[in-house]
């Protein structure tokens, strides 16, 4: 990815070599390609997308070059029809365990396939490139995005997004 597919597209495209500017996201096994550079290559793609993830963090992952380079992980899920749903709480468990910081997005409803990652996308696409932060809601609500280690800035607007499992708190910065 690092190597040949990223150097490639920069050349092709319009497409910046800015790590801030970068979202690998990947389904199924594209979603193991996705977490495997994120450990081998942390700080090199701020925004990470996993749909039907599974793994875990190696355990030579750098967990503080992980959080300090990437500005969002999120990780999508289908529900026990989709054979990767025990996986993906067992890597959100390893995350957690881990200490990396990421967000677990609300069971989408449906098998391993297009339609649960066709709506995993939609989420996931509009929180790319943004300056929204998020931190989790009130104790005791599940699963959620460890605490944002960037602050907002004052006088944000707060917003509740809905969640599944778990609730969470984001803000705006007022100047957006």
């Amino acid at each position: 990815m690092t190597t040949r597919i990223a150097p490639t597209t920069e050349d092709q495209y319009n497409l910046s070599a800015d790590p801030g500017q970068r979202a690998p996201a990947g389904l199924s096994m594209g979603s193991g390609h996705t977490l495997s550079t994120l450990w081998a290559h942390p700080g090199e793609f701020a925004y990470i997308g996993a749909m039907s993830a599974f793994g875990s963090p190696p355990a030579g992952a750098d967990v503080d070059a992980v959080n300090a380079g990437t500005e969002l992980i999120r990780v999508y899920s289908g529900d026990r029809q989709d054979f990767t749903y025990v996986p993906a709480l067992n890597l959100i468990a390893a995350m957690e365990n881990r200490g990396i910081e990421h967000e677990f997005a609300p069971i989408v409803a449906g098998p391993h396939g297009w339609d649960v990652w066709q709506q995993s996308l939609i989420d996931f696409l509009p929180r790319l490139f943004t300056s929204w932060r998020c931190r989790p809601g009130p104790a005791g609500a599940g699963p959620g995005r460890s605490p944002s280690r960037k602050s907002p800035s004052s006088g944000a607007a707060k917003t509740a997004l809905p969640r599944a499992a778990s609730a969470q708190i984001c803000t705006l910065p007022s100047d957006h």
